[in-house]
């Protein structure tokens, strides 16, 4: 594979990455409803990633990237750590739903960091531009998410009564 086609398969792979989080996000706003202003920001959150598809799927057809595998929910080149971050998002307990929450986001910045080194190694600009504004906004979620994850925390554990001792022994 040279490297045009190369660059043109993770830009697949960041299409099927964002897609995928639009649905990990969708979820997790679900699981928020007890708390509304935390609801709120993933909800802000969900509809950049919606806008970040629609701005991808534009470069994508100004570029000539092939859309052909771009319908698939994930790639191989990022598929192998999603699923955890899946089970996390899922999971019964809104702690879970947090961290992974948080773990999506760095995710998502360390996939698209490579990403945009690449499209900076094929002199493409305007790739690059387009992957530096995801960057930011999963680096602003995700300090949110760690801003938020003490207050997420011990509002879980106030609405849980302490172990007993012998619990803890």
């Amino acid at each position: 594979m040279d490297q045009e086609a190369q660059y043109h398969s993770w830009i697949r792979a960041v299409y099927a990455l964002e897609k995928h989080s639009d649905s990990l996000l969708q979820a997790f706003i679900h699981h928020l409803q007890p708390w509304p202003a935390l609801q709120l920001h993933v909800l802000v959150h969900a509809e950049e990633t919606q806008d970040n598809i629609v701005n991808l799927e534009r470069f994508m057809q100004h570029n000539n990237v092939s859309g052909s595998s771009a319908q698939n929910r994930s790639t191989p080149l990022f598929q192998p750590n999603i699923e955890g971050i899946d089970s996390l998002i899922m999971a019964p307990a809104p702690a879970q739903h947090f961290l992974g929450c948080y773990l999506l986001e760095n995710y998502e910045i360390g996939c698209l960091t490579t990403v945009q080194s690449a499209a900076e190694c094929m002199g493409d600009r305007e790739g690059m531009h387009l992957l530096n504004g995801f960057i930011r906004q999963d680096l602003k979620m995700a300090g949110w998410a760690l801003m938020h994850m003490p207050e997420m925390t011990s509002n879980l554990l106030a609405s849980h009564p302490p172990p007993t001792t012998s619990r803890l022994h």
